[in-house]
């Protein structure tokens, strides 16, 4: 399930920042890319790659999704139960406004057998979107050829503005 992706693959696919905006201010040492969404994947970073999960992608499919699992040549990812949850924070599948996602996962007997731990990992993946219960269906699949589908109660907005700092005072402030 490795692959390599490399940033050339997937950075000429990213959403341009209008030129009005300037550009995209990134921290020291990421690129443009990493940027999109960065503080979203950070969290899913800390959260779901202790669980060895992969939370997200930047790009297209596991083993190409320019993420955490990428970065560490030491990450594995889970063998039985989900491992990669298909929800696009940038690159050229990225969407800021999905409706759903798809989760896979190894062994579908294991899945069917551990359903409320694995729904519980999903329903915690959804409280790091700012969604509470009630706002987002999991479906179980009915046969090992089915991902895990997630349905949003409504479209996210993951669109992140990103303004640069100019170091001027907001003129049309009146305070």
């Amino acid at each position: 399930r490795k692959g390599k992706c490399t940033e050339q693959t997937w950075i000429r696919f990213l959403p341009q920042t209008p030129r009005s905006l300037g550009p995209t201010p990134v921290s020291p040492g990421t690129t443009r890319a990493m940027a999109l969404n960065q503080n979203l994947q950070a969290q899913f970073e800390q959260i779901f790659k202790p669980q060895k999960l992969v939370a997200y992608s930047n790009c297209c499919r596991y083993g190409c999704c320019g993420s955490y699992a990428e970065d560490d040549a030491e990450f594995e990812a889970r063998d039985k139960g989900i491992f990669f949850i298909r929800l696009h924070l940038n690159g050229m599948n990225y969407n800021p406004h999905p409706d759903s996602c798809y989760a896979q996962y190894q062994d579908h007997a294991y899945l069917m057998q551990n359903w409320d731990t694995e729904h519980g990992i999903l329903a915690q993946w959804c409280g790091v979107l700012g969604l509470a219960e009630g706002e987002f269906t999991i479906h179980k699949p009915a046969n090992e050829r089915e991902a895990i589908r997630i349905d949003f109660g409504r479209p996210l907005n993951l669109d992140e503005p990103v303004y640069e700092d100019s170091g001027e005072e907001d003129n049309n402030d009146p305070n």
